[in-house]
């Protein structure tokens, strides 16, 4: 869908800003709708695929490419808010289709180009749904089930022990497979499912610190760790059913893939799903005529929407992609991940102690500084005679 665009170095120099450039991802999103699902570099970057996925659906033309980045770049850099960046995007959008039907600003033509956008990302649109790079073969082989259940995945004992400990009461077992009209929400989707265990391993409501629920979502194998740990302590695991724990988030992470920094997507024409994907536009333009025209467009094609599917869709029906995440456009040192990272397993005990030989410590320094402290005043008197 999008392979040409990420092909070019100036869209993978702008991915790369938005994920290691606080210039560019450092920004408000507090009147972002759902913007509690996500950190700051995960929704800048979404946000910008998301542009991208619009180009293409709505313009698909490389003569106004350029311009297009240029001013998406700029947006990012300039825009206090994502809010603001996201209207600016669609303005964008909006203009580039004015220029492409070789149109004047005038609201007679901006009725025109709201009913070439509906044609264009509506009824020959697409809905989008994210998945686990480990069920890419499957579906490029056999399409997609959609009462598809990847929490059936789970071995009995893992199962076992969830009951035991009470941890359905913090984890969602719904279904993982959702269709949506975003490109957004598509790519927090292939980046959180399984639910079950992106739950486990941060997003949970033991999880306090924000940073912390972000693990999942960065791939950050080392914090998800440390996340299952606090759960282990919370629910008071024996140290037989911690190891066991604790071995099967190591191997379901190497089994779904998660540490590559690949979002997988799938594409699927809307008119697959519901065949009716149509609706008055006439009504809705009119209803609009008093809105600029980056606002209407917003109207049309900005609002998050899921879809129910109760049929399995081929695989001659889908376009798949897969797109840069996280860990493979940050400018760090190589990631910690199941196949290089080995923990030693600590009981609650363990850390106890611990914890207390860090606070003597400390003490003991602190008491140091004050002997010291003590002995350079006594002298400092005894050399001024007092």
């Amino acid at each position: 869908m999008l392979d040409w665009m990420l092909k070019r170095d100036d869209v993978l120099s702008l991915l790369k800003h938005i994920c290691n450039d606080p210039l560019y991802y450092d920004k408000d999103a507090s009147n972002f709708i759902n913007y509690e699902l996500f950190d700051n570099i995960s929704l800048a970057l979404f946000i910008c695929y998301d542009a991208l996925f619009k180009y293409q659906v709505i313009i698909s033309d490389v003569y106004y490419f350029d311009s297009f980045l240029e001013q998406v770049d700029m947006l990012f850099q300039k825009m206090k808010t994502i809010i603001d960046i996201s209207d600016g995007i669609h303005k964008l959008l909006g203009n580039v289709v004015t220029k492409k039907l070789m149109l004047e600003d005038s609201d007679v033509n901006n009725n025109q180009v709201l009913s070439y956008i509906y044609d264009k990302y509506i009824v020959n649109g697409y809905y989008i749904c994210g998945y686990p790079n480990s069920f890419s073969e499957q579906f490029k082989s056999n399409g997609i089930a959609v009462k598809l259940d990847i929490s059936r995945t789970l071995p009995s004992e893992i199962l076992d022990l969830f009951t035991k400990y009470r941890v359905e009461d913090i984890i969602d077992f719904s279904s993982d497979l959702v269709f949506t009209n975003s490109m957004l929400m598509g790519c927090y989707n292939a980046m959180m499912v399984p639910n079950f265990y992106s739950q486990l391993l941060g997003n949970n409501k033991y999880i306090k610190n924000k940073k912390n629920k972000f693990s999942y979502l960065r791939e950050d194998y080392v914090m998800c760790f440390r996340n299952l740990q606090k759960l282990n302590f919370r629910l008071d695991f024996s140290r037989e059913d911690r190891d066991k724990l604790y071995k099967y988030f190591k191997d379901e992470w190497r089994a779904l893939g998660k540490g590559k920094g690949n979002i997988a997507l799938a594409f699927i024409p809307r008119s697959v799903i519901d065949e009716n994907t149509s609706f008055d536009i006439s009504s809705f333009i009119k209803n609009c005529k008093d809105c600029p025209l980056g606002d209407a467009i917003f109207k049309l094609i900005g609002p998050v929407t899921t879809v129910g599917c109760e049929k399995n869709i081929a695989e001659g029906d889908i376009l798949f992609d897969n797109l840069m995440g996280y860990r493979k456009l940050v400018h760090t040192d190589k990631l910690p991940d199941a196949d290089t990272t080995e923990f030693v397993f600590k009981n609650r005990d363990d850390f106890a102690l611990s914890n207390a030989y860090g606070k003597v410590t400390l003490l003991l320094i602190l008491g140091s500084i004050l002997i010291t402290f003590g002995v350079i005043v006594t002298v400092f008197m005894i050399s001024r005679g007092m």
